[in-house]
C-alpha cells in the first residue's frame, strides 16, 4: 500500500469515525432533551393536582356570596350618599370607591376560578401537545400570524407545552411575500423556529421574491442559519435562481458530508 492509498484509507476511516461520533452525539442530545422536557413538565404542569372540582365549586360559591355582599354594601352606600349632606358625601365617596374596587377584584377572582374548571384545563400535557401538532400547519410559515405563535400567547401552560414540542418548530415555509421587506423580521423568526426545533428532522421550503432588493440577502442569511444543521435536513426545497453568492451557497457543507435523514 503506497502513501496515497494509505492517506485515502485514513481519511475514509476518519470520516467514518466522525459519522459514528455525530450519531452518538445526536442520540445523547435527544436523551438530554427528553429528560429536560420531562423535568420541565413536572415543574410546570398544565393542571395542578389540588384543583379538585368539589373544592373549586365551594370556592366559587364563597366568591359569589362575597360579590353579593359587596353589591349590597355598594347599594346602601350609594343611597346614604344621596341622602347625606355635602360634608359627609366626601367620606361616602371614598368608601364607595373602595367597595367598587373590592367588587372588581372579587369578580376577577371569580372568573379565574370558573376558568379553572374549563374541560380543556383538565387535559394532560402530552395530549395537549398532540392537539397542537395536529392543528398546526405541516409547513409552518414564519410570521406573527402563525397558529403556533398564537398558542404560545394563550397562557403560560400552553406556552411551555408548545415551546418544548420540537416537532411544532421543525418545519418552515417561506414564500415570496416573506422576502419583500425586512420589516417582517424573517431572520429572527427563523432563528426562533430553529432554536425550538431541538434535534427534530427539518423540513424547509424557501422560495424568495426575485423582484425584491432584500430577497438575496435574506435568502443567504437563511441558508447560513440552517447550513450547520444539514445533518437534520429531511425535506428541503430551495429556489434561489442566480442570486449573487450562490456558487458559495453551500460551501460550508463538506463534500463527503452525510445527510442521513434527507428524503
Amino acid at each position: 500500500m503506497d502513501d496515497a492509498d494509505r492517506m485515502r484509507f485514513l481519511l475514509a476511516n476518519l470520516v467514518q469515525q466522525k459519522q459514528i461520533l455525530e450519531g452518538k452525539i445526536a442520540l445523547t442530545e435527544q436523551e438530554i432533551r427528553r429528560k429536560e422536557n420531562k423535568i420541565h413538565l413536572m415543574q410546570f404542569p398544565p393542571v395542578r393536582t389540588d384543583r379538585d372540582p368539589a373544592s373549586m365549586f365551594s370556592l366559587i360559591k364563597e366568591k359569589c356570596a362575597e360579590l353579593t355582599q359587596l353589591q349590597n354594601a355598594i347599594t346602601i352606600q350609594e343611597t346614604n350618599r344621596e341622602s347625606s349632606d355635602s360634608g359627609l358625601s366626601q367620606g361616602c365617596d371614598k368608601h364607595l370607591t373602595q367597595l367598587k374596587r373590592q367588587r372588581t377584584t372579587a369578580y376577577a377572582n371569580l372568573e379565574h376560578l370558573r376558568s379553572l374548571l374549563c374541560p380543556i384545563r383538565l387535559l394532560p400535557a402530552e395530549l395537549l401537545a398532540e392537539i397542537f401538532t395536529l392543528s398546526s400547519d405541516p409547513m409552518g410559515n414564519a410570521c406573527l400570524s402563525n397558529p403556533i405563535l398564537a398558542v404560545t400567547h394563550v397562557c403560560s401552560s400552553w406556552r411551555n407545552i408548545a415551546i418544548h414540542k420540537s416537532e411544532l418548530w421543525s418545519s418552515l415555509k417561506l414564500e415570496p411575500g416573506h422576502f419583500t421587506t425586512r420589516l417582517h423580521g424573517v431572520i429572527p423568526l427563523a432563528g426562533l423556529w430553529l432554536g425550538r426545533s431541538g434535534n427534530h428532522p427539518l423540513r424547509l421550503f424557501f422560495q424568495p421574491e426575485f423582484g425584491s432588493m432584500d430577497a438575496p440577502d435574506i435568502f443567504l442569511q437563511l441558508i447560513r442559519l440552517y447550513t450547520p444543521h444539514f445533518a437534520r435536513w429531511k425535506d428541503i426545497f430551495f429556489e434561489y435562481g442566480s442570486f449573487p453568492g450562490t456558487p458559495e451557497l453551500f460551501s460550508d457543507i463538506p463534500q463527503n458530508a452525510s445527510l442521513p435523514r434527507l428524503e
